[in-house]
């Protein structure tokens, strides 16, 4: 199924809950959510969320065990076109029963999720997204001319380069504009991208307007980087001993795709390394509320999530999931207070005893944009510790 076969069949199923859903009488203060978006999360692996169905009024009603007519309704109105739920506080994850249809919408969403990366303002780009990119020149050309620009924008400020992402209309002739420290001097780069068809080469025109606008500048070099080739001409000029410029290839994206994916897991397996941790651990305990970061789930019950602040950066962290042990309890365990546990042979234990969730899992978690203090890592809003036992309570 190509895209807009995939969107048409997430808009029938939507469409059979509206019409259920009304016909019932139960449609007041309801919406569908994109899943990405709603949640900013990647898809889940196994069934892709299709849609979100959320509620805050009188549908909720059929969840209560009075309406179980109306739940089972419901049930076999989804099942009939193929289709199931699992419910969270007012909203109804919508999933494919069909293990085709599973594969289908977990390329589309998975597709959707790196898109969903490509955004200028948002500078710490996940290894995911280099990963996908790193193998498979065809990928590349699904991206439209401006995710391209920044895919390489991304690219070029992960290997260390000074860079500059141009407006993307009226720029110029200038896409990124680099700087490159070097022990004679800092040296300026023009750079143009062009995410063209393998067919559609780079002409001498092309190279030679890039190389003018790079002089007109002062720039000392110029860089052309697209996914379709070069005309011999266009080659010949750039090879000039007077003309300082490189012509890349979607080929080279490639290899930085997989030296970006490849830095990024050595620096993350070098920053829950034994020696960090252990570093970082020190300092949390010296000041706790600066590296210990906490987050409150639970509808019924109330229960607590505690982190440790890896590697912080101006839109993103990387965080550590802590045990946590009680100060105080009902004498039954199930009400009281606690804290993150921070000795450092009980955190190194649950680190090297990771899991799909719970203590030693490591996280990547983007900053709330507004004030920088708390951090969303899909399922779980953290802020900053208070430095306080925090209460639970787990009875049901």
């Amino acid at each position: 199924m190509n895209d807009a076969e995939v969107q048409r069949e997430i808009h029938r199923i939507e469409q059979a809950i509206e019409q259920w859903v009304k016909a019932h009488h139960l449609w007041g203060d309801c919406c569908f959510l994109d899943y990405i978006e709603s949640v900013d999360a990647e898809p889940w692996h196994d069934h892709p969320v299709v849609t979100i169905f959320a509620s805050d009024g009188e549908f909720n009603r059929i969840f209560e065990g009075s309406e179980e007519e109306l739940y089972n309704s419901f049930s076999a109105m989804l099942e009939s076109n193929g289709y199931w739920f699992e419910r969270d506080t007012g909203r109804v994850y919508v999933l494919s029963e069909s293990e085709h249809m599973n594969r289908v919408f977990k390329e589309f969403f998975h597709w959707k999720w790196i898109c969903s990366l490509l955004k200028p303002d948002f500078c710490d780009i996940h290894h995911e997204l280099f990963r996908y990119f790193e193998n498979d020149p065809a990928r590349l050309l699904k991206l439209n001319w401006r995710q391209f620009e920044i895919l390489v924008y991304e690219l070029l400020r992960n290997q260390g380069f000074t860079v500059e992402l141009g407006p993307g209309r009226a720029d110029g002739g200038i896409d990124i504009t680099m700087l490159q420290t070097d022990p004679i001097g800092d040296i300026l780069t023009a750079v143009q991208v062009k995410r063209y068809r393998p067919d559609r080469k780079i002409d001498l025109q092309a190279v030679q307007a890039l190389h003018g606008v790079a002089v007109a500048d002062g720039m000392a070099k110029s860089a052309f980087v697209t996914t379709s080739a070069y005309s011999p001409s266009a080659e010949r000029f750039a090879s000039r001993e007077n003309v300082t410029m490189d012509l890349y290839l979607a080929s080279d994206v490639m290899a930085w795709c997989r030296h970006s994916h490849r830095g990024i897991i050595q620096d993350k397996e070098k920053l829950i390394s034994t020696q960090c941790v252990e570093k970082t651990l020190k300092s949390a305990r010296q000041r706790p509320c600066e590296y210990i970061v906490h987050a409150g789930t639970g509808c019924t019950m109330t229960m607590n999530s505690y982190a440790i602040k890896l590697k912080e950066t101006k839109n993103a962290a990387l965080l550590m999931e802590l045990p946590k042990y009680m100060t105080s309890h009902d004498g039954y365990e199930t009400r009281g207070y606690e804290i993150p546990e921070l000795e450092d042979s009980i955190v190194l234990n649950a680190l090297n005893k990771p899991g799909p969730i719970g203590p030693g899992k490591v996280v990547r978690a983007k900053k709330n944009r507004r004030d920088g203090s708390r951090f969303w890592t899909g399922s779980e809003l953290y802020s900053a510790w208070t430095g306080q036992p925090m209460w639970f309570d787990v009875m049901d």
